[in-house]
């Protein structure tokens, strides 16, 4: 059995293979960032493919919302702390990111990451939606009952961000016009700074304190409601 809360404590052992015999047995290294080595040998898969998911050992609950990365899961923390009239995420659930679609479309460690917990709800982006659903259902999650594609069908809006009120997209897009245009650059390393620097600004004017009134979290609530029918 492997000790997924304390992955430092587990043992890794290797025999190498020369000339058609096996060498003397050896204890692989695991320490620091090499933790995960005992469970990508335990699942045949790349130990890199385990290196975004070190948040998902420490997780003590039976409750989880997983979601993409760092961003979404600041939404969802705050959503879970903010006093508005409008469906709220349980505390009791506890909100974990996966570290990307990539993720998810590893059905191997991703029903790995579900046998952990006894309620697992999953969100993602719409615009992987091709990608990922399909990956999903492989390891038996139903959408819109165990997961669910966060955006709209605009464009531009097939992420998180396209859940927020309009106020928030427009105050943060008068504001940061360099930002705005430099998503139309040529140069691709630009188009993803820029593009991962506006998603910052937009959770930081949601969290500002402007959201008042249920309407404002019309979009968010939906997807709450599913959540919670599910988790709660």
């Amino acid at each position: 059995m492997l000790n997924q809360e304390e992955p430092a404590a587990n043992i890794l052992l290797s025999r190498t293979l020369r000339r058609g015999k096996y060498l003397a047995t050896k204890v692989v290294d695991t320490s620091g960032q090499r933790w995960m080595e005992p469970f990508a040998d335990h699942l045949g898969i790349s130990s890199t493919e385990f290196s975004s998911i070190r948040g998902l050992f420490s997780s003590e609950s039976s409750k989880v919302l997983l979601v993409e990365g760092p961003i979404d899961q600041e939404y969802f923390c705050y959503l879970q702390s903010i006093d508005v009239r409008a469906e709220k995420l349980n505390s009791d659930v506890e909100i974990v990111a996966y570290g990307g679609k990539d993720t998810l479309k590893n059905t191997t460690l991703l029903q790995f990451v579900l046998r952990k917990f006894d309620r697992v709800f999953v969100t993602y982006d719409l615009d992987a939606d091709g990608e990922v659903r399909p990956a999903l259902q492989r390891a038996g999650l139903k959408h819109d009952s165990d997961s669910v594609a966060l955006g709209l069908a605009q464009p531009g809006k097939d992420c998180i961000e396209g859940l927020l009120p309009q106020q928030v997209l427009a105050r943060v897009n008068g504001r940061e016009t360099d930002l705005i245009m430099a998503l139309g650059s040529i140069n691709s390393a630009e188009r993803r700074r820029a593009k991962e620097t506006l998603k910052r600004r937009y959770l930081e004017e949601f969290q500002s304190g402007s959201i008042v009134a249920a309407s404002d979290l019309k979009e968010f609530s939906k997807v709450i409601k599913k959540i919670q029918q599910l988790l709660c």
